[in-house]
């Protein structure tokens, strides 16, 4: 049983919910929230326990494991700021840490080019920035995101049958003379509208496939889960 890069996502996620179900349990037993060093104590020992059993132990053979230890502190962050009330606070009014985060985040981005971390720092940073700004504008933002999310999941599955055809042009524009030529390095903008415009179309016809597959009772029971 070996891995399908394209669907690592829903794996390590199971991965995640599974590893926090047992760990909640065992918390509530121990010393329940009363404290939240005590949580964090025991997530870190629990999350050097698992990276312990990647290098060492055979866990490494489990499929999609090392893609839930990498994002499993990003899960637990989540987790965090919904079961402490303050942790929310401290993120949503601190104007400090929220430019610190944008600043750090952006280093650590450079940083994580030249070095190869075993956890990405700017998942972090990158959560404080976007709770602050989904908490900022979130009705507007929820409005009109509202639909393409109902169609995450049909989108996440389907998007990579459509990718591949894409290739090529990413190969036409590495080949093309300046300024294209410069696009990956020196046009971060330009690259960024470029992909937003090939996303798209590709977003459209997923959730055209999805609502397909919604109208078959088995079709969606099987591919999603449905009822």
């Amino acid at each position: 049983m070996g891995e399908f890069s394209g669907y690592w996502f829903l794996p390590a996620l199971f991965y995640a919910m599974v590893t926090e179900m047992v760990v909640g349990c065992m918390l509530q037993r121990l010393h329940g929230y009363q404290h939240w060093y005590f949580d964090v104590s025991f997530h870190i020992f629990v999350y050097g326990l698992m990276s312990f059993a990647y290098y060492k132990t055979c866990m490494a053979d489990i499929p999609y494991y090392l893609n839930f230890i990498k994002n499993y502190p990003f899960f637990v962050f989540g987790v965090w700021f919904s079961r402490y009330p303050r942790l929310k606070e401290a993120v949503l009014s601190s104007r400090t840490l929220f430019s610190t985060s944008v600043v750090l985040f952006f280093v650590s981005l450079c940083l994580q080019q030249a070095t190869k971390l075993p956890v990405k720092l700017t998942g972090f940073f990158g959560i404080v920035v976007f709770v602050n700004l989904f908490a900022a504008y979130g009705d507007r933002i929820r409005n009109e995101l509202s639909v393409i999310g109902r169609y995450s999941l049909q989108i996440y599955v389907f998007h990579w049958f459509l990718i591949p055809s894409l290739l090529p042009l990413g190969a036409w524009f590495l080949k093309q003379e300046a300024p294209l030529s410069g696009i990956p390095n020196e046009n971060i903008v330009l690259m960024m509208l470029l992909a937003l415009l090939i996303a798209l179309p590709i977003v459209c016809v997923c959730m055209i496939m999805g609502k397909i597959v919604k109208h078959s009772y088995w079709l969606n029971v099987l591919l999603f889960g449905g009822k």
